[in-house]
């Protein structure tokens, strides 16, 4: 199944991601609920994410996975090591 979004149907609301260059991989991230943005609305891509934020969004990935993917660890099945 291939998915086609624009960034007007995954992140709207979020103005500061226009014309940004990792766009694209942000409104997939939105898409796929990794990303929920600020509580003033923004998804802030040139700012710095704190320790929280990142294992918010890891916690997410793994848990979207672990339904997606049953009995294995989706970190293990996408590296070759």
């Amino acid at each position: 199944m291939a998915i086609v979004m624009t960034m007007e149907g995954t992140s709207k609301g979020y103005g500061d991601v226009q014309s940004h260059w990792a766009q694209d991989a942000v409104a997939w991230a939105v898409q796929q609920g990794f990303l929920s943005g600020m509580s003033d609305g923004t998804l802030a891509p040139t700012g710095q994410a704190t320790r929280a934020q990142v294992a918010t969004i890891l916690m997410r990935f793994e848990q979207k996975n672990r339904k997606t993917m049953p009995g294995q660890n989706p970190v293990t099945a996408v590296l070759p090591f």
